[in-house]
Parts: C-alpha cells; structure tokens; sequence
C-alpha cells in the first residue's frame, strides 16, 4: 500500500515532473503485475518479489521529487497515535484523501479512477463505515 501511494501521490501532486510521472505509473503497473503473486509466493528473491521490489523502487524515485501529501501526514499521525502499521493507515487514508480532494486529485488518474471513486460515493445521509475495532483508541 505504501507503494501505490507513493506512485499515486507523486503522480496527482502539484511538483510532478515527467520523469516523476514515468515512474509513477512504471510503479502501479508493477504493483497491480506483481502484489498478488509476491503475496501468494512469500516474496523473496522470485520473479513476483523481485518485480515488486522494482514496482517499490519506481514509486521510490516517483515520489522523491514529486513528492507525497495528505494521505501520508494522516496516516503518519494515525500510526503514531495508534501504533498502526504504516500500510494499514495507508489503506485506510487514501480513498477518503482522494474523495475529499475530488477532481483535482482524480483528474490527472484519469481512465477508470474517476468512474471507481462514484462508485464508491455514499448516498446523502449515509454514514462512514465504523472505526475498527482492532486500531484501538486513544481513550
């Protein structure tokens, strides 16, 4: 997860590049080849595991000059408060960063996003899903 946010915040960032850009969707697309299989396999030195360490890397040298936002400061504040794990905060961080910030972050995704993201949208009225339970709580 943390991966495919660094890709996607780099690539809907306002310091994006070309080249940040590139390797943003190198990223993705190694991600959405690889996450499975790595998963599945256990990672380590086989095709899927090396193929999501590069996918990783890419979103790495993405976001190193495009840079991250708003999903990464929630969630660095949401894993220090709840000692979350970093991945997990990612999760849940980033749909509702990229519902909160509608068109301009959906715009440049482009394709399927903005179709996945209605999708998503709640009726009027309707509540957030609840807090897990398993997070804990500051109280």
């Amino acid at each position: 997860m943390d991966a495919l946010a660094h890709a996607v915040e780099s690539y809907i960032g306002t310091f994006r590049t070309e080249y940040s850009d590139a390797k943003a969707v190198e990223a993705v697309q190694g991600i959405k080849a690889y996450l499975k299989r790595a998963y599945d396999n256990g990672g380590g030195t086989r095709r899927p595991g090396r193929g999501m360490l590069l996918a990783s890397h890419n979103a790495g040298i993405s976001f190193t000059r495009g840079f991250v936002g708003y999903v990464h400061s929630i969630a660095h504040t949401l894993g220090s408060v709840y000692n979350m794990p970093h991945g997990l905060a990612i999760a849940i961080t980033m749909p509702y960063v990229l519902e909160a910030c509608g068109e301009a972050s959906m715009a440049p995704l482009g394709g399927s996003w903005p179709s996945a993201a209605a999708s998503r949208r709640r009726e009027p009225g309707t509540k957030r899903p609840p807090w897990p339970s398993s997070i804990g709580s500051r109280n």
